[in-house]
């Protein structure tokens, strides 16, 4: 294969993966946006209806009373994921801007050396030039792939088990947040009909299949746990325990490693932020001073809460079991931790033992 070969079929390679990359809608322009506003004050319509019917006597009203009952929370529940999906979807986009940013200064730079090297490919030193640089172009092209692949498929499975009668989310919370996705390197390969030595662009054609079956084990439904946990919403370092592990149930986790990186950590957060106390709430902090309090087992305030709740569990802020499992979210979605938990301490350093404390 000649070197312009080779140019050409690279430059075809580093352009199908950059045109995985879409163009996505500005922040907040997405189709969320306008279900988010219609749904936000659905609830109170209800309810508004249902004052009016009170005076009111009668079957009519005593339906309505009825359905009001059961309309209402059903709606703000509904409003409340809409409003995560909707902050799932703005992140998303980032996401894929930031990427189609990564994924252009590859393709940018592999032009650059070309034409850089470009006079000197007739010896054979500036040809094996020419190929060195490319195949490194190659290469972080593969890594930003990589990189993407794995929040494209958390996006996707979330999207697929959002609560709207679906099951709990795998990954959870906002798959995009935080910190980025490993950028570990793939191997090269073999040569093929004379290419450069270890490129095998068949191989690295195959980025294009960015989205792969998501394990089925992880999926949960959110009906067979009840919104009001059992687990006694008491201080003490048993019932945090086991409040963790029944998050880790609802989260579908339930590889018996995964569940003690989870359960180690957390419970160290625990300590750490409340004393395993799920009544404790922090009234000196700025948080506070916004009208926001950290609160909980897990110290969350209101909106974050809200942001990352397990469809399913207690909407009451200080339930222990939903505390945990919005810890799951959060840390998966704005840390980027990983779903076996292996990666908790490393990441967030409140969950790390051998570090001293630090809010997260």
């Amino acid at each position: 294969m000649s070197v312009g070969a080779v140019v050409a079929q690279v430059g075809e390679v580093l352009g199908r993966a950059h045109s995985l990359f879409g163009d996505p809608p500005a922040s907040g322009q997405g189709p969320a946006a306008g279900s988010v506003m219609k749904l936000s004050g659905a609830g109170d319509l209800v309810r508004s209806g249902q004052a009016q019917m009170a005076p009111l006597s009668g079957q009519l009203a005593t339906n309505y009373s009825t359905f009001a009952g059961g309309a209402g929370p059903a709606l703000d529940t509904l409003a409340g994921n809409d409003r995560a999906l909707s902050t799932q979807l703005d992140e998303a986009a980032r996401a894929d801007r930031t990427g189609r940013t990564s994924s252009g200064t590859v393709v940018n730079g592999a032009a650059a050396d070309t034409n850089g090297l470009a006079p000197f490919t007739n010896t054979p030193a500036g040809q094996k030039a020419l190929l060195v640089a490319l195949r490194q172009r190659v290469a972080q092209q593969q890594q930003v792939v990589q990189a993407y692949k794995t929040r494209s498929a958390r996006m996707a499975a979330m999207l697929r088990s959002m609560a709207y009668g679906g099951g709990a989310p795998v990954g959870g919370g906002s798959p995009f947040g935080g910190g980025g996705a490993g950028m570990g390197g793939m191997s090269m390969g073999s040569s093929r009909g004379g290419g450069m030595p270890g490129f095998d662009v068949g191989q690295i054609a195959k980025m294009a299949n960015v989205t792969g079956p998501q394990r089925g084990s992880q999926r949960r439904s959110a009906a067979r746990f009840s919104a009001h946990s059992d687990i006694p919403s008491t201080p003490g370092a048993a019932n945090i325990r086991a409040a963790i592990n029944r998050a880790l149930d609802l989260k579908g986790i339930t590889n018996p490693r995964a569940r003690q990186y989870w359960e180690n950590g957390m419970m160290v957060v625990s300590a750490r932020e409340s004393g395993h106390n799920p009544n404790a709430q922090n009234n000196s902090d700025s948080n506070a001073a916004k009208g926001t309090p950290s609160q909980g087992a897990f110290q969350f305030i209101e909106p974050t809460f809200r942001a990352y709740h397990e469809p399913g569990t207690s909407t009451n802020l200080r339930d222990p079991v939903a505390q945990a499992a919005a810890f799951v979210n959060y840390a998966m979605g704005r840390y980027n931790v990983s779903a076996d938990g292996s990666d908790l301490a490393q990441k967030i350093q409140q969950a790390d033992p051998r570090t001293s404390p630090r809010g997260y």
